[in-house]
């Protein structure tokens, strides 16, 4: 039986459906980031340094284009994603780097 990635912090676990390290997630720039860098509580003030230095962790990831369609197709309406932000998200031009 194949180990399979979860997700989530302990209250909410949830697997992904692959095995670990066939996740895009396994070879993320961020996965050894703290996971509140990507979730700035606003886009003003100091929260502005915060996306800065999220986007730069992004910038040089090999999976951010996995990681920003995962965002898209679920409807991931917080954080950053494969380096944008939750309003980058929302515009068409998203989906449009994906191609």
């Amino acid at each position: 039986m194949a180990a399979v990635l979860l997700t989530g912090d302990v209250s909410q676990l949830r697997a992904t459906g692959l095995a670990r390290g066939d996740d895009w997630r396994s070879a993320a720039a961020c996965q050894d980031a703290d996971p509140d860098l990507f979730f700035p509580v606003s886009g003003s003030g100091k929260s502005l340094e915060q996306i800065e230095r999220a986007t730069a962790i992004c910038t040089g990831c090999p999976v951010w284009r996995s990681c920003l369609a995962f965002a898209l197709r679920t409807g991931e309406v917080h954080g950053i994603w494969g380096g944008r932000t939750e309003e980058e998200r929302r515009k068409p031009a998203a989906s449009a780097e994906l191609h």
